[in-house]
């Protein structure tokens, strides 16, 4: 479970600011005025979780301090049953629950069965976001190469790319352990329920793309490109003073993500979404939201 959001300069939260989330509790609610920063949380783990982009803080922009160790982040304080933990990552959630539990005193004694963690990402305005242990992240990364040094896992140059290596593969691993979906108010339900869409594909189970692409092989793609471009080119030798060039820039051959992509398009054009023989998009918008709660079940 998470415990705790933290968040840097993301939305309307300027600086470092500690979200309670839950102690146990399977419902919880955000009460309060429009602005406060209720949709921020759910927004900022939207962006931890579904990589979807950051809303930086305005304040933090305007001052031109996103860097030099003040760069936006997103982290989260989990509870995570220690059985849960793949064993090769046992001795990393071993130090950093030790560490968690020193700095957030009130979880001292709490969670005997499971490991408390902190796991986040820091946003880059010239890269992409790097996952980011929050306060305590250098504490953690020593922690870290000291685990790495005496398994002889380290050497001299490579070191701090071995450690970064680790550190990616310990975070992904933990955050593939949630599947998390935001539901904002004003969604349009026809995007929702497009099943090609991420939050719709983890309520269902299903990775529709990754299905196709079992499907349809690489190989097959690499012959379809190479008929093709047989195709063009006997094209381009009996035309006179014309011939079929590539753009001067961007892709040269048909890729597995774009053809999918063009099935999985055509194959939804042909239907629509009905709710007792009514298309969704017909709904009055108290109906649509009651649609939205229902398919979310």
């Amino acid at each position: 479970m998470i415990l705790e959001v933290l968040l840097r300069h993301f939305k309307t939260y300027h600086k470092i600011n500690a979200i309670p989330v839950t102690e146990n509790s399977r419902f919880i609610t955000y009460i309060g005025d429009n602005g406060v920063g209720k949709s921020s949380i759910f927004e900022a783990l939207d962006s931890l979780f579904n990589k979807k982009a950051w809303n930086i803080n305005l304040q933090a922009l305007s001052g031109g301090g996103l860097s030099n160790r003040n760069e936006p982040f997103v982290s989260c304080i989990f509870a995570i049953e220690k059985t849960k933990i793949d064993k090769k990552f046992d001795a990393f959630a071993k130090v950093i629950d030790e560490i968690i539990r020193k700095e957030f005193a009130k979880y001292r004694h709490a969670y005997n069965d499971c490991y408390l963690l902190q796991v986040g990402k820091m946003y880059h305005t010239s890269k992409q976001p790097e996952f980011y242990f929050g306060t305590k992240h250098t504490e953690i990364k020593t922690e870290i190469n000291n685990i790495l040094n005496k398994n002889g896992d380290t050497t001299d140059g490579r070191t701090e790319a071995k450690i970064n290596r680790n550190i990616n593969n310990f975070c992904e691993h933990i955050l593939s352990l949630y599947s998390y979906v935001y539901i904002p108010v004003e969604i349009d339900i026809n995007d929702f329920s497009y099943l090609v869409n991420n939050e719709m594909q983890k309520l269902t189970g299903k990775n529709i793309r990754y299905e196709i692409e079992k499907i349809i092989e690489n190989k097959k793609i690499k012959d379809i490109n190479k008929k093709l471009k047989a195709l063009v080119e006997n094209i381009s030798d009996k035309l006179d003073h014309f011939s079929y060039a590539f753009k001067s820039s961007g892709k040269k051959t048909i890729s597995m993500d774009s053809l999918v992509s063009k099935i999985i398009e055509e194959y939804f054009a042909l239907r629509v979404l009905k709710k007792g023989g009514i298309e969704v998009s017909k709904l009055s918008s108290g109906e649509k939201r009651k649609a939205l709660v229902e398919l979310s079940k």
